[in-house]
């Protein structure tokens, strides 16, 4: 057993890592809340669930998680990243877009996966908008 809630918390994260990994991502997001549990301020515990729940189709919940994320670490540009897709994913172009252009000058070039959605949901709803 973990001494510590340090200990204990990273290893729910990286059990909940594994599972993720292999798509077992309603254990995945069981051992997220057990880490956040151990320490309900863990900003990356909260995104690695956002990610899992998305992936159950939990699109309110991972929602949640992010924007829980995002005010735990308001610099970390994987917080808005999470709220993006979530954002995306419940049909909210424009809200998702602004998540991501947010990631995006954030990561300061790193989140190369921001900066592509950016281009793709500016297009995509350049077209719709005409």
């Amino acid at each position: 057993m973990c001494k510590t809630m340090g200990d204990a918390t990273v290893s729910y994260k990286d059990r909940g890592n594994e599972e993720y990994a292999k798509r077992n991502y309603l254990k995945a997001a069981a051992l997220y809340t057990h880490g956040l549990q151990a320490d309900p301020k863990n900003a990356t515990l909260y995104s690695n669930r956002s990610a899992a729940l998305l992936n159950l189709n939990k699109v309110t919940k991972a929602l949640a998680d992010a924007e829980a994320c995002i005010s735990l670490r308001p610099d970390w540009d994987k917080g808005y990243f999470r709220k993006g897709l979530a954002l995306e994913a419940a049909g909210k172009g424009q809200e998702a877009l602004e998540a991501y252009q947010q990631a995006s000058q954030l990561g300061e070039g790193e989140n190369n996966q921001a900066a592509l959605k950016v281009r793709q949901l500016t297009k995509q709803l350049g077209k719709i908008s005409k």
